[in-house]
């Protein structure tokens, strides 16, 4: 079992630590903090943690980005409290924005309020990126 675990950990390292292409890349943006509430942080907490453990199984692990996570905000707390380990994952955790990180041209941002349903992803494509949680209350607002 410890073989395992320590094969899955040098897989996910080995993928975020890769600065070509030959990892599909996902980055999470939680830059929506101010918009939530405390119940929907735990939410968020819990999705990210879903992420990470699907992404560490796998024995093709994307190249995984946390985007807009400042260390002090209460999103990192609340994943902290939440899931063990959290500040040690093995992904890129990064204050910058989105666009800081990837090409902005590159980036297809999908949410649950798009009407477009994306049916394939073009090869020169960047980052997949979301983060909203899924049951989010409604309310309006700007990126």
């Amino acid at each position: 079992k410890k073989a395992a675990k320590f094969e899955s950990i040098e897989r996910l390292k080995k993928s975020t630590l890769n600065e070509n292409d030959t990892y599909f890349k996902i980055c999470i943006d939680l830059q929506f903090e101010h918009l939530m509430i405390e119940k929907e942080l735990v939410h968020l907490a819990r999705q990210l943690s879903r992420v990470y453990g699907s992404n560490k199984k796998s024995s093709h692990p994307c190249q995984l980005t946390f985007a807009n996570l400042n260390r002090q905000s209460q999103t990192f707390k609340v994943c902290c409290e939440k899931n063990d380990g959290f500040a040690h994952y093995v992904l890129n955790q990064t204050e910058a924005k989105v666009t800081d990180v990837f090409a902005k041209e590159s980036i297809v941002y999908l949410t649950p309020d798009s009407d477009e349903i994306l049916e394939s992803k073009d090869e020169e494509c960047g980052p997949n990126t979301s983060g909203s949680v899924e049951n989010l209350r409604t309310r309006s607002f700007q990126s």
